[in-house]
């Protein structure tokens, strides 16, 4: 038996000495391309050449370089956990060179809408989910960053947003994803042009008047209109 996207089992090593790497070469895992090409052999057997050959073999299929890393990846926790359990006396994907190891580049770039195509978009969305989507369109946030962007977050003197947390699983302030994502950006005119009216809006409405309701989750999108003092999507109380 092997884990899934994991490493040898116990189970496996108790069966059979050396077993063979077909035995964690599951079906429904990405461990599925090493079968093919090292699914006949010994762990012990395994060298350095057999998984550049996987390595090349990968590149050729077409599969993307950073599916390969991860394909790779599983291939070395397979062996390392050989070497462990002394099944193997060496990992030969750490003898990989680095010109070997599959790099992580975009195949092809990424497809940019165009002015009209932006506003196309924009025009079948809600007033509800207008603000956040105008912020994660001109800001390049993501949804999490622009429910959790704060009226303090926004310069309109200086033209800046600052990034500075996104809203978690339950409703919560949490830091960001990593610390490239921390950043102050331009803050473009449509952009300070609807947080302007949206904030124009939120004065508008009696904070008593609104019901309280429970945080959502952060792949729910947040009502638009909230009190005067948060932004496009900030948890209450901050």
């Amino acid at each position: 038996m092997a884990r899934r996207n994991g490493p040898v089992s116990e189970r496996c090593a108790e069966r059979e000495r050396t077993p063979r790497v077909a035995t964690v070469a599951t079906v429904h895992s990405p461990a599925r391309w090493i079968k093919p090409e090292l699914g006949h052999r010994s762990i012990a057997d395994v060298t350095v050449a057999d998984v550049r050959k996987l390595v090349d073999k990968l590149g050729v299929a077409g599969l993307a370089p950073s599916t390969v890393t991860g394909i790779i990846s599983i291939a070395s926790g397979l062996f390392r956990f050989a070497v462990k359990s002394g099944l193997a006396e060496r990992n030969p994907v750490r003898d990989l060179d680095r010109d070997d190891r599959p790099g992580t580049a975009r195949l092809t770039e990424p497809r940019y809408l165009s002015a009209d195509e932006i506003a196309a978009g924009l025009a079948r969305v809600g007033p509800t989910f207008y603000p956040v989507i105008v912020a994660c369109v001109f800001a390049a946030l993501r949804i999490s960053e622009a429910l959790g962007l704060r009226w303090r977050d926004v310069d309109f003197d200086a033209g800046t947003v600052t990034v500075a947390g996104q809203l978690g699983a339950h409703g919560e302030l949490v830091p960001v994803k990593s610390d490239a994502s921390a950043a102050t950006v331009p803050l473009l005119p449509a952009l300070a042009r609807e947080l302007r009216e949206h904030r124009s809006r939120q004065a508008s409405v009696d904070p008593a008047s609104r019901p309280r309701r429970r945080a959502r989750l952060r792949d729910e999108p947040r009502q638009a209109a909230e009190p005067p003092e948060r932004a496009p999507g900030a948890p209450r109380g901050r």
